[in-house]
């Protein structure tokens, strides 16, 4: 039990490391946009269009570097994937400005951030894989919601440091060398990752299909083939987690400021509270799941989900006051850990040995682009459009009920489920 321990932590805090390296960049993208578009009115549009490069490039890394996880290994990738993160996150605490070296600075930093995006890609769907081949069936969804849950501290640790070093440093000091601080901390945490990952093992279940020869030479074609109703399975059930934490921990206070008029100030710990909720309760209700079930809980969670959104739709709840924003998100919160104790969990069981890293990896990354990448701007464009204010609301519970449609109607996808977990899939 003791080695299970050591690997969980060294699973989660990589994942934690890299979020931290990944999610740096956009809190302080308006000191990065003077720094690489100085001059440039629309500097930080720029800025976020290189954020947004990174993000598109997550599931292409994701299908990639699951492709060479399942045909050579899943710690080499487990190990490439925070290099990946850490070596770019140097160069950028290391390079010139716009104002040394002309349009190369932004056109290098675009490039680097696609490398991290491509490593992220990777990273949670690896790190998932791997551990769910080692750690036994009955302590599996706690185990892999340590990794969703350290990541979700990643983000909070990065908030934390930038908000300590913008109070600390004058504005000078952070345009001149201050923004290159939490890149280097986040490459100094990563590389000290990748050295204590190299010693953990290659898993079981990898080396017997190796020995057997068993290795699929393009998972990604298996996946579509043969899984591709547990794929779309998994790809709502991701849908329905990205939807919810991006429109709640990330949307959420632009959302009040914006359109309900509240102070900045009165709603900038309104992210901060929800993910710290939600990587708190993520556990306790993995080890929950020991005893009521996965899928059972998921369901739980996605029609509470649902009712939540509703109770906002057409009671106003959750936006009246200061007081009712933060229970509303911290319910919200809470509700979202019923589902993501245990997704990732089931991403694992839906697919062989032979195509796990391949199935995660698609099914999290497409449900995560699908599902974060879009709401933001989605939920903008269509308020401004139709004055609808409970827009947000109304996405989410589309998507919380697709959830729990999809999860009614796999009842034939279940048993299949049950004899691809890991125990039994060296097939």
């Amino acid at each position: 039990m003791r080695n299970n321990h050591k690997l969980i932590a060294l699973s989660s805090l990589g994942s934690c490391f890299e979020v931290f390296d990944f999610f740096s960049f956009i809190f302080i993208s308006s000191i990065l946009s003077t720094v690489f578009f100085p001059g440039v009115s629309q500097g930080l549009v720029y800025t976020f269009i290189i954020f947004a490069t990174g993000y598109f490039f997550r599931p292409v890394g994701g299908i990639l570097l699951a492709h060479f996880g399942d045909r050579y290994g899943r710690k080499k990738i487990f190990i490439l994937t925070l290099a990946m993160m850490a070596l770019p996150s140097l160069i950028i605490a290391l390079m010139p400005t716009t104002q040394q070296i002309g349009i190369m600075a932004p056109l290098l930093l675009a490039f680097l951030r696609i490398l991290q995006g491509i490593s992220l890609g990777g990273e949670v769907a690896g790190a998932t894989t791997y551990v769910a081949e080692l750690i036994p069936e009955r302590w599996r969804a706690l185990a892999c919601s340590c990794i969703t849950s350290t990541a979700n501290i990643g983000v909070l640790l990065s908030t934390l440091i930038i908000s300590l070093l913008t109070h600390g440093l004058s504005s000078e000091q952070m345009l001149t060398f201050g923004w290159r601080i939490p890149f280097l901390l986040g490459a100094i945490l990563g590389l000290v990752a990748v050295y204590l990952r190299k010693r953990l093992s290659e898993t079981p279940a990898f080396l017997e299909i190796k020995n057997k020869k068993q290795i699929e030479k393009i998972p990604f074609f298996y996946v579509i083939k043969q899984y591709r109703a547990h794929g779309l399975f998994g790809i709502f059930l991701a849908i329905v987690v990205a939807s919810s934490t991006s429109t709640f921990h990330l949307f959420f206070p632009t959302y009040l400021t914006n359109f309900k008029h509240y102070n900045i100030q009165d709603v900038i710990l309104v992210s901060s509270v929800g993910i710290a909720t939600l990587a708190i309760f993520s556990p306790l209700f993995a080890f929950a799941s020991t005893y009521f079930g996965k899928k059972k809980q998921c369901m739980a969670g996605t029609s509470i989900l649902f009712l939540l959104c509703i109770a906002a739709i057409f009671y106003q709840y959750g936006t009246q006051s200061l007081k009712e924003i933060y229970i509303f998100i911290i319910a919200v919160s809470i509700t979202i850990a019923l589902i993501n104790s245990v997704f990732m969990a089931m991403l694992a069981d839906l697919f062989p040995t032979r195509v796990r890293f391949t199935g995660v990896a698609l099914s999290y990354n497409i449900g995560c682009f699908i599902g974060a990448g879009f709401t933001p701007l989605l939920n903008t464009y269509l308020i401004h459009a139709t004055g609808y204010l409970n827009t947000p609301f109304a996405l989410v519970a589309v998507c919380a009920a697709l959830g729990c449609i999809v999860m009614i109607l796999s009842r034939e996808i279940s048993p299949n489920v049950s004899k691809l977990s890991v125990a039994n899939s060296y097939i």
